[in-house]
């Protein structure tokens, strides 16, 4: 608890300073906080950053977020997103040192506890803004703490929630149901690989659905948009007037906003 005590403290304090130094982006800590925001009001998640009414699931499907939104719902903001990562990250030292201490003894299973902490790995995922990823770290060291026990059931209690953090992880799930079977828990294993090869399928459905959606969404707003923006400039000699192809438009300051935002969703794109 300690050992886990004391990385809390230091990934918390690295990341609020990197934040408020202007050290954090967009890209991801800003498209996470505003699908959690859409969460928190009872929308669907979306991120203007990446485009105007994007959705995240025709990128990756992540609604494990939804666990955040009682934590933001108390403390609006970005940090609220770096603190919960810093203490995902930190949890998963517990087992990690649990295990070590167990194998190696007191001394040596506590210094590799704080070895785990300061791992290159989780130094540079506290460093990385805010990712989705961080949800697994503690559950795939509970599942592996709980594999090395002998306590089937629980590792597979400790895997399943992996499905909902991202669309490639219930391969992992699959994997430990690989482990199960090879253990001679045949059902049990056989279970847990079905449904780690059943929801990589659907997730990945899913995420490729939504995508497509957008996409012939934002294939139109294109079409329209610059047919207007050909009527409205074509042939302009307004001075600065730079040039693109027939996608695009125009990026004349003059130019309507909205076509500035159909400008960078054909950039997405």
């Amino acid at each position: 608890m300690l050992v886990a005590a004391v990385g809390f403290a230091g990934y918390a304090g690295w990341a609020l300073l990197r934040h408020a130094e202007f050290q954090t982006g967009g890209y991801d800590l800003g498209i996470f906080e505003q699908a959690v925001r859409s969460y928190t009001e009872g929308r669907s998640p979306v991120s203007d950053l990446i485009a105007p009414g994007y959705l995240l699931p025709g990128d990756h499907f992540h609604p494990i977020l939804v666990v955040l939104v009682p934590f933001y719902a108390l403390w609006r903001g970005p940090e609220t997103l770096l603190v919960v990562q810093s203490l995902l990250l930190a949890t998963s030292a517990i087992p990690v040192t649990r295990c070590a201490i167990r194998q190696l003894g007191q001394r040596c299973g506590t210094v590799t506890g704080v070895g785990y902490v300061l791992s290159y790995g989780l130094l540079t995922a506290a460093s990385f803004d805010f990712h989705e990823i961080c949800f697994a770290v503690p559950l795939v060291a509970l599942c592996g703490e709980h594999l090395l026990s002998g306590r089937w059931n629980a590792a597979v209690l400790c895997a399943l929630p992996l499905i909902l953090v991202k669309e490639d992880l219930p391969v992992t799930v699959a994997a430990v149901g690989v482990y199960l079977v090879l253990k001679r828990r045949l059902v049990l294993g056989s279970m847990t690989v079905l449904v780690g090869i059943g929801t990589s399928a659907f997730g990945a459905r899913r995420a490729a659905g939504a995508q497509r959606v957008r996409s012939l969404r934002v294939r139109r707003q294109v079409r329209r948009g610059c047919a207007r923006c050909r009527t409205s400039h074509e042939g302009s000699d307004t001075p600065g007037a730079a040039r693109t192809d027939s996608v695009a438009g125009c990026l004349l300051a003059a130019c309507d906003p909205g076509f500035a935002d159909t400008r960078v969703e054909v950039r997405v794109l």
